[in-house]
């Protein structure tokens, strides 16, 4: 009688027992449709900008020549 979704092996199988309604249809959905792979993120940031200078955030202002560097 009991309901419940078991992911083996990083979601190599999954193991799914009386899903009956529509959030957990959804959540049978989602997780087995995760991909666990290897990816690279990459980080940036911009150079000092004349915002940062004068200690203002946000806004869409120059690079200071320090910046441009």
């Amino acid at each position: 009688d009991l309901s419940f979704i078991q992911v083996i092996n990083v979601g190599q199988r999954f193991l799914v027992n009386r899903v009956q309604d529509y959030i957990q249809s959804k959540i049978v959905y989602y997780l087995m449709n995760i991909h666990v792979q290897k990816h690279s993120i990459y980080l940036c940031r911009h150079g000092e900008s004349q915002h940062n200078v004068q200690g203002c955030i946000g806004g869409d202002s120059e690079l200071s020549s320090r910046g441009k560097e």
